[in-house]
């Protein structure tokens, strides 16, 4: 039975209706959003790293003799810009291995949402970023058809999601192609 969405699942089932207006989808499990026509699954994924969720979620206050500076990860600002784009792409290898083991068979296409602290970027210019997923992609048999990146800090139904969500295409060559929607 599935468990109820996370809010992840529901803010990428609103920006996958926005971005296929024409296929109906619902949020199942394996893979989280499918289309009722079988056309397209959708595995969503939480890209952020896991030291910033916890420092983001975290309630209590500082009791320990440690400096605040010390345990904030965004004091470091070359640090945390290197684990914003390790755990995108370990979110992304991690969900190419499931893929690779037939966990989400059955579909003609297969799409991946990954929620990012990956700030707006200008695609045109972010080969950092295109590059090491072309790299990755080429170690496996199958590969998502596009990739769907939303920023973490979006509202759930907030209309200027979509102008900062941006997607991108891996060809059958494993190329990967940057475009910003609409």
């Amino acid at each position: 039975m599935r468990k109820e969405p996370t809010a992840e699942e529901k803010t990428a089932y609103f920006v996958i209706k926005e971005m296929f207006p024409n296929i109906r989808f619902e949020l199942k499990d394996k893979p989280d959003i499918q289309a009722l026509d079988k056309s397209i699954g959708i595995e969503v994924v939480n890209g952020t790293p896991s030291k910033v969720e916890k420092f983001l979620h975290t309630k209590k206050k500082n009791t320990s003799k440690e400096s605040p500076k010390a345990q904030n990860p965004f004091f470091d600002a070359k640090q945390f810009s290197c684990d914003i784009i390790d755990a995108f792409i370990n979110q992304y290898e991690s969900k190419l291995k499931k893929l690779n083991a037939g966990n989400y068979n059955g579909y003609q296409k297969y799409g991946l949402v990954i929620f990012s602290t990956i700030p707006e970027l200008d695609l045109h210019e972010e080969n950092w970023l295109r590059i090491p997923l072309e790299d990755i992609t080429q170690k496996y048999q199958r590969h998502y058809d596009f990739i769907i990146v939303i920023p973490r800090c979006s509202y759930l139904f907030d209309k200027k999601l979509i102008n900062n969500t941006w997607r991108m295409d891996v060809t059958c060559e494993n190329n990967v192609i940057n475009h910003v929607f609409p």
